[in-house]
Order: C-alpha cells, then sequence, then structure tokens
C-alpha cells in the first residue's frame, strides 16, 4: 500500500535523498491571500552517510551522532535488557541488506521508544521486534511494512506493553503467542494489507486492548486466546470479506463502543454490552445501528421491486428530446438527507479515517460586517486567507507526508495579518537548530517571536519533527479562548485534553471513537483542519 507507505516515511526519505522540499517564492507572490507550501533552502546540507549497526552501543552511538532525521540500518540482533532505547529525533531503523533475522530483542525490563521501523526487505516471516522474556515495553513507535513480504512487527513470548504506537501496511502488527501476556493501549492500526483476508492482531495467549483503533484493514483482530477489549474502536476491517473480531476463544468486550455495537455476522442479532468471558466461537462486526440494518437486509429481487416499470435515470438529460412523446414522469421525491454523507450502503459500513471536518453554510458577506478577532496575545491571524498547498515542484502535493515543524510554522506565519508581521516579523536566528540560512528561519523566528510557539528545549526548535494532532490543536487552540465540553466518545487524557475539548466545543473536530490526538498529522489533514477552522470565523 504506497499511500501508507509514503505517509509514513515519505518526508524522512525526501530529506534522507536531499530532493528539494518546497514551492518557490514566485508561485506564493501570485495569490498573497493564500498560503503555499514553503520556498526552497538556498543551501542545503548534505545527507548523513547510511549508518549500519550490529551491537547496541553501536546503535546508541549513531543515535547520538545522527542529525534530526536519520535512518540507521542494522544487520544482526541487537538485545536490550534492562534498559530503554529512546530517542526525540527522527529515526527510521531499517534492515540492513542481506538480513533477514530479527531487528531489536527486548528482555527482561527492556524497552524501544520513540522510533520509526520499516522492513523494506522481500523476507518473509521476520520479525522486527522480538520480546522473550517479562515486562518489556514498545512506546511511541510507527511500524511500516512492505508488501511483497510478511512481517511480524511486533512478536511476543513473554509479557509486553505496547503503548502509543501506530502500525501500517505489509505487516502482522501483534502476534502475542500461546504463553505471551500483551497490554495493547492507546495504539492504532490502519490499512493492514494481508493475504487471505488475515488479521493483523493475533492473540493466542492473553491480550488487554485499550482505547485503541484497529480499523480499515484486511480483517481485524483474531483471537484464539483469552482477549479484554475496553474502550477501543475496532471497526470497518471488511473490505477484502475479513470481519473486526474472529473470535475462537474467550472474549470480553466493555458496553463502551459510542454509537456502535457488535453483531453476529452469521446471523446478524446484536450481542448485548458488556460481554464477559464469552467462549463460542463467533465472528463480529462493530456496526451502527443504521449500518446494520443496510448490511443484514436480504437482497432484493426484480419481483421484489415496487413497479413493474424501469426505474428513471436519476439525473435525465431534460434537454434532449425524445423521439416518441411520453407523459411527463413524476419528480421523484428528494431523499432525506444521511446523517453521514459519507455513508455508502449496503456492501460495506462507512467509516471516516480522518476526523470529519466542520461544513457550514456562508451567507453573503456585508463591507460592514467585521471578521471575529483569531488571536494568540496580540498574534492576529487573517481569517479571509486559505492555505492552497502547491507541492514540492514535482507536481504532486504529498498530501499523506507527515507535517513538520517548520512546515507549520511557515503556514501559520502566512496566515498572520499585516499588523502583526509588522510588529514581530524577524530575519533572525532564534534556535541553535535553525540558523539564519536555514528556509524556515524568518517563520520560525517570527511566530516564536510573537508568542505562539517555544521550542523543544535546549534552544532548539526541531524544524523537521513530525507533528501530532494534539501538538496542532494546542496551536490552533491558542488564538482562541479556551472552553469545557464532556468528551463523550474520545478517549484521551494526556497533556493536551484541555485544547481537544476545546476544539470539540467549537466544532472543529467532531467527537468521535476513531478520533486518536497522539496520531501523527499529514499535510492533507493539516489543510483540510485550518481551511475549516478558518471557515468558521469569517464573516458571515
Amino acid at each position: 500500500m504506497k499511500k501508507v507507505i509514503s505517509l509514513l516515511l515519505g518526508l524522512t526519505m525526501l530529506l534522507y535523498c536531499s530532493i528539494p522540499a518546497f514551492a518557490t517564492d514566485s508561485e506564493i507572490a501570485e495569490n498573497p491571500l493564500t498560503v503555499s507550501d514553503p520556498a526552497p533552502p538556498t543551501q542545503q546540507e548534505p545527507p548523513a552517510a547510511p549508518v549500519t549497526v550490529s551491537t547496541l552501543d553501536e546503535l546508541k552511538t549513531a543515535i547520538a551522532a545522527a542529525p534530526n532525521v536519520a535512518i540507521i540500518y542494522i544487520d544482526n540482533c541487537i538485545m536490550i535488557s534492562d534498559e530503554t532505547v529512546s530517542t526525540e529525533k527522527i529515526i527510521t531503523l531499517a534492515r540492513a541488506d542481506g538480513y533477514a533475522g530479527d531487528l531489536i530483542s527486548l528482555g527482561s525490563n527492556g524497552g524501544i521508544s520513540g522510533f520509526t521501523f520499516y522492513d523494506t526487505r522481500d523476507f518473509s516471516n521476520t520479525i522486527i521486534v522480538g520480546v522473550d522474556a517479562e515486562n518489556a515495553m514498545i512506546e511511541r513507535c510507527i511500524f511500516s511494512g512492505n508488501e511483497n513480504a510478511l512481517t511480524w512487527f511486533i512478536c511476543v513470548c513473554g509479557s509486553a506493553s505496547v503503548v502509543n504506537c501506530y502500525f501500517a501496511d505489509g505487516g502482522f502488527a501483534i502476534q502475542n503467542t500461546d504463553i505471551g501476556t500483551v497490554t495493547v493501549r492507546d495504539c492504532t492500526v490502519v490499512g493492514v494489507s494481508l493475504p487471505d483476508g488475515e488479521s493483523p492482531v493475533l492473540n493466542n495467549g492473553t491480550m488487554t486492548m485499550e482505547h485503541t483503533n484497529v480499523y480499515q484493514n484486511t480483517s481485524g483482530v483474531l483471537n484464539n486466546g483469552n482477549l479484554t477489549v475496553n474502550g477501543c474502536e475496532i471497526a470497518d476491517n471488511i473490505s477484502t470479506g475479513g470481519v473486526d473480531i474472529d473470535n475462537r476463544g474467550t472474549l470480553s468486550i466493555s458496553a463502551d463502543t459510542a454509537d456502535r455495537g457488535f453483531y453476529k455476522t452469521d446471523t446478524g442479532e446484536e450481542v448485548t454490552l458488556p460481554l464477559s468471558e464469552y467462549s463460542d466461537p463467533t465472528m463480529f462486526l462493530c456496526l451502527t445501528e443504521e449500518q446494520a440494518k443496510e448490511y443484514f437486509a436480504p437482497p432484493t429481487t426484480p419481483d421484489e421491486e415496487p413497479t413493474p416499470t424501469p426505474e428513471p435515470t436519476p439525473e435525465p438529460d431534460v434537454e434532449e428530446p425524445t423521439t416518441t412523446p411520453e407523459p411527463t414522469p413524476e419528480p421523484e421525491p428528494t431523499p432525506e438527507p444521511s446523517e453521514d454523507d459519507n455513508y455508502t450502503p449496503p456492501s460495506r459500513p462507512s467509516r471516516p479515517s480522518r476526523p470529519a471536518q466542520p461544513t457550514t453554510e456562508k451567507e453573503p458577506v456585508t463591507e460592514q460586517d467585521a471578521a471575529p478577532v483569531f488571536a494568540c496575545g496580540d498574534a492576529v491571524i487573517d481569517v479571509s486567507r486559505s492555505v492552497a498547498l502547491q507541492g514540492y515542484g514535482d507536481g504532486l502535493l504529498h498530501l499523506e507526508d507527515y507535517l513538520t515543524r517548520g512546515q507549520m510554522a511557515t503556514i501559520i506565519y502566512r496566515l498572520l495579518d499585516d499588523d502583526t508581521l509588522e510588529k514581530y516579523d524577524t530575519a533572525e536566528s532564534v534556535f541553535s537548530d535553525v540558523p539564519k540560512d536555514s528556509w524556515c528561519c524568518r517563520y520560525v523566528s517570527t511566530i516564536a517571536n510573537a508568542g505562539i510557539v517555544a521550542g523543544v528545549g535546549n534552544g532548539n526548535f526541531s524544524p523537521n519533527s513530525r507533528l501530532t494532532w494534539a501538538h496542532i490543536l494546542t496551536v490552533l487552540t491558542r488564538f482562541v479562548t479556551a472552553q469545557d465540553y464532556a468528551l463523550q466518545s474520545i478517549r484521551y487524557d494526556g497533556w493536551a485534553l484541555k485544547s481537544v475539548k476545546t476544539a470539540v466545543a467549537l466544532g472543529w473536530i467532531e467527537d468521535t471513537a476513531n478520533f486518536n490526538p497522539n496520531a501523527p498529522i499529514t499535510r492533507g489533514e493539516f489543510t483540510d483542519l485550518v481551511n475549516g477552522v478558518l471557515a468558521l470565523y469569517q464573516t458571515i
């Protein structure tokens, strides 16, 4: 699945290969009220030489010496016990050419945190992170595989906690063996394509899943052991004939499923939640009531049609006369609007891949109306502007690439009104990792000078680091008054909770269970979000 691979590593590989990344200022000048991509850097640092490591000490040394964005190749299994190896940089750990073994093996109390794992090789039945002992921890990691090979991203033969991780494309996310005990919390498994409709989450031991999303995969979760599901969104995993949960062991599900329920695929019966220690072999789909009615509705036959005459064309060409006069048909009644405009019955239940953006019906603008103030302190965004990505100069918009801190700063800068720029605009370097000749220095320094953003510590800004939805909502909600909101479906209690509540209260995002504030935000998602927010604040 090239789209998902691009989403995970497009920007990292782009910077590593030293491809020019941004549009020119001349493109921006054509429409001064349209925010486009940042201009290309006047100078580019040469990419770091590829590094291959074989031992834990070599890995630590390579991490310390790596720039903010780097790839480190591994050609021998690295054992980690009694410590956690972590990074705040964007570092991808990849399989070295010709190596088919495990990349990381976690022993007792071993952990790995903050890395992207990408398996580019065509070796099948390989393992990225193996757990062979007790109390292992995998957190804040991203896993992406290869369509041409079957990879086990995480294989547990001991006990492990998998927290705040993201799994996508060509590989089994988590395999828990019959002796394993796994807790999966605040994770996302999306877009995993496996042959024969296999499930990306396989439990043969004991597994507890909490506040985890498993959706839009070839299938969902296969349970052969003891599985407990609390506050999870496991849905829309049927595109290739799969199911959301295939239970062949003992299953417990909490009643926390938002507006969805679990239905038996063979009978269409909805099970009563909470479900405790359910042990009958059953396949389940997680559907809304409306989706269930459509999905399990018996197929109609021509004899069951209400009228024997053919249905009129939905959009007749009234300007083209017919050769034989016919009476004017009665116009069909306009169908009632669905609550979910993206719903497509009945072949499969629909589900948004990202939080739906608010839509507003604009009324005529009068010159006497003044635009509401959208301000962070005295730094004001001109809500009459909008974001329109121009791409990287290669004819592509790269909407699925991750948004970086430098790109975010550039777009916010170009949304600021003239008075704000007159007061705060500066080309001087404010952060040690954003020198004066950097392509984003002016944008980063200006919005920092205006008090909109701060660095990451130690005088750094980390312009190439990716951003999450939580980061972006935190920045945007600084321009409005904080709001309180009792979240019903979003399961999140992290550092950005106040910003998430404000965004929901103001209609920027929807309170849906599939929204994960810790998920990375893409360029396309950021564009849709900002333009939706600006539309709410434009003069009406």
